[in-house]
């Protein structure tokens, strides 16, 4: 099990207190996600999330895709269908979010409609 930055960094020790969860999830997997640290309002802080580092924080991993299961490449397939998947891999933990899929029609959304969606 390991954790991965968007810039290929292993990030696995920096944030181990994600390790025991995620091993949880059963079988083979690459999943995709934005780690996040909340505040005391469960509001996501880029500089909590840096602080993480140095001092314990509330962190969620936020899980969004699943790119292979059981060592097949699945990214051929739909959005939906690998967000299925994704859902029934992943075990109810306080430390995973899984992100529910959203489609608006933006041009008549109000601006803060995704953020407020994406932050319940």
């Amino acid at each position: 099990m390991r954790l991965w930055s968007r810039n290929g960094i292993d990030v696995t020790t920096r944030y181990a207190v994600l390790v025991p969860t995620l091993r949880k999830i059963e079988g083979s997997c690459v999943i995709d996600g934005e780690l996040c640290a909340l505040d005391a309002h469960g509001r996501s802080r880029f500089q909590l999330l840096q602080n993480a580092l140095r001092q314990e924080e509330r962190l969620l991993y936020v899980i969004f895709d699943a790119l292979f299961v059981g060592g097949k490449d699945i990214r051929q397939k739909q959005l939906l269908e690998r967000k299925e998947i994704l859902k029934a891999l992943l075990p109810r933990e306080p430390l995973l979010r899984y992100s529910e899929h959203v489609a608006l029609r933006l041009q008549h959304a109000r601006p803060s409609t995704l953020v407020d969606h994406d932050c319940r």
